[in-house]
């Protein structure tokens, strides 16, 4: 288990103020439940949610040292992690924690993923279905909007044309740029 961060003394004035000793409570709680997975997801990530709330006034990235110094967890896993416990920590979901892979939760509580395929994914696992996460996936990719297509632009694709060849001809050694002129000028007969 990870120890207490060294640096987790600030001095006001005369005074000195030990950030991390309020949160210690839910650190423990953290490193018992790091044993387990998708319920303990859950759990780390509702102790990391109160842990936020009484770190992230501070500024100054003392959540995130916190995170990793003392829980030895990425920001980016504990964002996860909170992020799943907001989703699925919701009474009606924590029964269906079970019925997920730990990491189609983590999709699925991302905030760019639709809520009508999150909605989707819950009522499968209703069902008795197991969501794992190539199902959350394909799940997903039914909900998000593809992006539009960009109309044809002659001038750019000419532009990105010339700069490719360009960049081609540069590296191209100087006693064979003839044949790589050569080349190209057979490509562009080809093409037109």
């Amino acid at each position: 288990m990870a120890g207490k961060p060294k640096t987790a003394i600030i001095k006001t004035g005369a005074k000195q103020l030990d950030l991390f000793a309020p949160v210690e409570v839910h650190a423990e709680r953290i490193d018992k439940a790091k044993v387990g997975m998708a319920k303990s997801i859950l759990v780390i990530g509702a102790e990391l949610a109160k842990a936020h709330e009484k770190l992230a006034h501070h500024g100054n990235g003392v959540f995130r040292k916190w995170v990793e110094e003392r829980c030895n967890i990425a920001p980016s896993s504990a964002r996860r992690m909170m992020y799943t416990f907001e989703v699925f920590g919701q009474k009606e979901c924590a029964n269906l924690a079970q019925t997920f892979a730990d990491s189609a939760m983590y999709l699925l509580a991302a905030p760019n993923t639709p809520r009508e395929a999150l909605d989707a994914a819950i009522a499968r696992a209703e069902s008795g279905e197991k969501i794992t996460h190539k199902i959350a996936k394909e799940i997903v990719s039914e909900y998000k909007a593809d992006p539009p297509e960009e109309p044809f632009n002659l001038e750019k694709a000419e532009s990105k044309l010339r700069d490719t060849i360009h960049k081609l001809l540069e590296q191209w050694p100087d006693e064979h740029l003839e044949q790589a002129k050569y080349w190209l000028s057979q490509i562009a007969k080809g093409v037109s």
